[in-house]
């Protein structure tokens, strides 16, 4: 039947069905030309080889679940990891048999298409329930510790599609407090791949562009936690131009442009896409308190880390966190402010902190300019949204001769906003009136 499938395909140059061009595909795999194969594979759409892979999973894992001996926790953790040794893993791998391993179909799909593979997986675990998170997590322990180079960030890659998918379903439904040993390590593992990501030395360099280009076939996908991410990320680098390196190149007698102080846009390469990705999970609140330990010190230990100055912020308290910016990214403080701050105690500290430092900074420096325009703005906005004695035990002690114009506007606004009231409270009962 292949070989008339295989004959039917070259005599008349036609678009197979989606099940005669699987078929194919396996054949040219037995025959060992996977280049035809991955040919074939691309005259199919995204949503029918997902289909057809999707009812015929055993095409993917050699071995038919279950039974099989599931990972332990200690083999789950050792499955992705930018710290952990090659050596390591296949030490870990070989202490096992008879666990499943995908398929050279699986192999094939994991360079050409890698989206499709990591859409079928996902729905194994969260639509047919064919397998669990672990027993998937635990065939890629297996495959790829012996994959190096493309083949190797090819199954990293879809491997990273793949909880980012099962996730998106988990989380749908599922508190923090139901988290089990084998979700934990899988968030862990997630963290440590956007990690991998990031630690390139080249944040422009265009590696894996292709597992990155989405084809017009697949649909877009949710990133996770998308809309949790702070407002405030997309005022520091690298989503937002480095003033103040500008300004230090300034001072320094640079006429030219420092290097990367330029905006990245969202998806633009493979090291910004994932930066994106694990400032929202950062963000969401569900991450254990192992993952948020582990980041900060990844970042500590990586000071050059794409996006590290954004990673070290999110990893820490409000308080610790107002301080690296004031001294690295002051423009981005009143967007972090309003996203963390939670109490007129923390206003006024930072009040305080900019009043300091801009009394300290002299003023033949071009620094100074960059925090008084930052101070304004605070207070700009201060004045606009406290009362008039919410704003009097914000100034820091003194103001009275340079803050008394910010004390005006909060008079001022606080006025209109009572005229604004009584105006509507007489329309109220006017209509009222009119009504009887």
């Amino acid at each position: 039947m292949k070989k008339q499938l295989s004959t039917r395909h070259v005599v008349c140059r036609a678009v197979p069905a989606a099940s005669d061009a699987l078929a194919l595909v396996l054949l040219c795999i037995q025959r060992g030309s996977p280049e035809q194969a991955v040919a074939v594979l691309n005259s199919l759409s995204h949503s029918s080889l997902t289909n057809l892979l999707s009812d015929n999973p055993t095409l993917l894992l050699e071995q038919q679940y279950p039974p099989v001996t599931e990972a332990s926790p200690a083999d789950i953790h050792a499955v992705y990891s930018p710290m952990c040794s090659t050596s390591n893993s296949r030490a870990v791998s070989s202490r096992r048999e008879n666990v499943p391993s995908f398929s050279e179909l699986a192999s094939v799909l994991m360079d050409s298409k890698p989206a499709v593979l990591a859409d079928v997986l996902a729905g194994l675990v969260t639509v047919s329930q064919f397998a669990t998170l672990q027993q998937i997590l635990q065939v890629f322990l297996e495959y790829i510790p012996s994959r190096i180079g493309i083949a190797g960030s090819a199954a990293s890659h879809v491997l990273q599609q793949f909880m980012e998918m099962y996730f998106v379903w988990y989380f749908s439904d599922v508190t923090v407090s139901s988290y089990d040993i084998t979700t934990v390590e899988a968030l862990k593992i997630l963290v440590r791949s956007y990690l991998s990501h990031l630690r390139q030395q080249n944040p422009n360099a265009q590696q894996n562009k292709k597992h990155q280009t989405v084809k017009a076939d697949e649909p877009r996908r949710k990133v996770l936690f998308e809309e949790k991410r702070l407002a405030f990320l997309g005022k520091m680098p690298p989503y937002s131009a480095d003033l103040s390196k500008r300004l230090i190149s300034l001072q320094e007698g640079m006429r030219s442009t420092p290097e990367n102080t330029e905006p990245a846009k969202h998806s633009e390469n493979t090291n910004s896409d994932s930066l994106f990705k694990l400032q929202c999970l950062l963000c969401s609140g569900k991450l254990p308190p192992e993952c948020l330990s582990e980041v900060r010190q990844f970042v500590h230990t990586h000071p050059q880390l794409h996006g590290n100055l954004s990673l070290q912020v999110l990893c820490v308290p409000p308080r610790e966190g107002t301080n690296i910016l004031l001294d690295f990214c002051p423009h981005a403080l009143l967007h972090y402010a309003q996203d963390r701050f939670t109490s007129e105690t923390e206003w006024k500290s930072l009040v305080l902190l900019l009043h300091r430092k801009t009394q300290t900074l002299g003023d033949e420096t071009v620094l100074k300019p960059l925090y008084q325009q930052v101070t304004r703005d605070i207070l700009t906005y201060l004045a606009q949204t406290l009362s008039l004695e919410e704003m009097c035990r914000v100034l820091p002690p003194g103001w009275d001769k340079l803050y008394h114009g910010y004390v005006q506007i909060c008079q001022q606004v606080g006025h209109a906003n009572h005229i604004r009231a009584l105006i509507m409270a007489t329309g109220q009962q006017l209509l009222g009136t009119l009504n009887l």
